[in-house]
């Protein structure tokens, strides 16, 4: 019954997010996901992925559910403890794996939500095969008039309904080039606007992301798959300050431009060794960009102050990772990583708005 795919899973043992509200109401900055209450914050210490492409932001790590619709999903996979080694330093609580249906044959399916509080939500998805491979589509508009955060006996006139509106469009091609390889593409795009509770309050978010996917099985004991993948994100925010009677608030900050970008790629085989054993290796690498642009000190009702912060950061690791089955009830996993972590570019600059002058 829930209308959001963490709200769902929130009835997993161990699943929780950074605050109590889900991604219906919650800002996108607080939908961190934590696995056995490790490290809750806003930045995820738990790798969520879709399709095997991260879905945290490459900037602030937090995770934006709205990005995923719920009608092509197949499943939900989801790993408690530490998953270091074959994930990266990412995966410190965990994993949250995201995998979408890829039907062979011709088929539509349709869903329309009608609810309180002003939501609607109309949502679409199509594959049609064709003579050299298949064409998945995806579509979604969500709405709603939201619901006032703050108890009625607190509440203020200052408290508004929360809303949110965002568009989602998914686009897919897969295709066999062989009996023993197969490739595909996945394009996605998507958009939201968000109010936070009071009239100053909003974010907007907006990512696209392109992402390409070998897959082989050239014998019956081995088989391996590679990803590569681009994601370009923008996000806005606005915050303010409310007084003791929640009658007026005071902005704080203009986060006006929040941009980064992401490349990565990723390869993985995997030896099976009869039927209680196996045997994986790979290797990962992902570079990300970002920075934040924000306006704050208010004086006179205008922001005085700019400050500009970012820098990059690059990963590369390898690992080896051996799984056997020691008993009908035990089962016994080895591992190791090698991992390379390097942050550049590093910086932040405060000026003066009016005249330019430096000032940190």
């Amino acid at each position: 019954p829930t209308a959001t795919l963490d709200g769902a899973l929130r009835s997993v043992p161990g699943f929780s997010l950074f605050r109590r509200s889900d991604s219906f109401s919650a800002n996108p900055t607080a939908q961190g996901v934590s696995l056995r209450g490790l490290g809750p914050s806003g930045a995820s210490r738990s790798l969520v992925l879709l399709d095997g492409v991260p879905l945290n932001d490459p900037f602030g790590g937090w995770v934006a559910w709205t990005k995923v619709a719920r009608e092509n999903l197949a499943r939900v996979e989801v790993v408690q403890g530490g998953g270091a080694t074959a994930w990266g330093h990412a995966a410190l609580g965990g994993v949250v794996q995201i995998l979408t249906q890829q039907p062979s044959v011709q088929t539509t399916g349709a869903n329309a939500t009608f609810g309180d509080f002003g939501t609607r939500s109309a949502e679409m998805v199509h594959t049609q095969p064709g003579v050299l491979g298949t064409f998945d589509l995806g579509a979604q508009v969500f709405a709603t008039d939201g619901f006032t955060l703050v108890a009625p006996e607190r509440r203020g006139p200052i408290d508004v309904a929360a809303w949110s509106r965002h568009t989602l469009l998914n686009l897919r091609w897969r295709q066999p080039l062989g009996e023993k390889l197969s490739w595909s593409a996945a394009f996605r795009s998507f958009a939201e606007q968000r109010g936070n509770g009071t009239p100053y309050q909003h974010n907007g978010s907006r990512e696209r992301s392109l992402a390409v996917n070998f897959a082989g099985q050239p014998v019956a004991t081995f088989g391996w798959t590679a990803t590569a993948y681009a994601q370009d994100q923008g996000f806005s925010s606005t915050f303010s300050s409310v007084n003791a009677t929640r009658t007026t608030e005071t902005p704080a900050s203009d986060q006006f431009s929040v941009p980064s970008t992401a490349l990565g790629a990723t390869w993985t085989g995997t030896w099976k060794h009869g039927r209680d054993s196996r045997t994986s290796a790979g290797a990962d690498a992902r570079t990300t960009r970002g920075e934040t642009r924000e306006y704050f000190t208010l004086v006179a009702g205008s922001f005085t102050r700019l400050r500009v912060a970012g820098g990059k950061q690059a990963d590369l690791g390898v690992f080896a990772l051996h799984e056997r089955a020691l008993a009908p009830q035990l089962r016994g996993t080895a591992g190791v990583r090698l991992n390379s972590w390097r942050e550049t570019a590093g910086h932040r600059r405060e000026s003066d708005r009016a005249t330019g002058i430096a000032s940190r």
